[in-house]
């Protein structure tokens, strides 16, 4: 970590860093889990997109056919 240009060194004892360390394996395993949740939303979103410009497209083939 720098502050101020200088890098900031923090020395913890054992217990310390074992509680960091799980902090650190739960903080990336919950912005991994955000990560593919919004993804999912993103193809969830684009899947119905895609069947409002399908479902657009065939009204105007069917009215034109009228």
């Amino acid at each position: 970590m720098e502050l101020g240009g200088k890098k900031l060194v923090v020395k913890v004892d054992a217990k310390t860093k074992t509680v960091l360390d799980e902090y650190k394996g739960t903080f990336i395993s919950a912005v991994i889990e955000f990560y593919k949740q919004y993804i999912t939303l993103l193809q969830v979103l684009k899947t119905k997109l895609f069947e409002k410009r399908n479902m657009f497209f065939m009204i105007i083939v069917i009215h034109s056919l009228a």
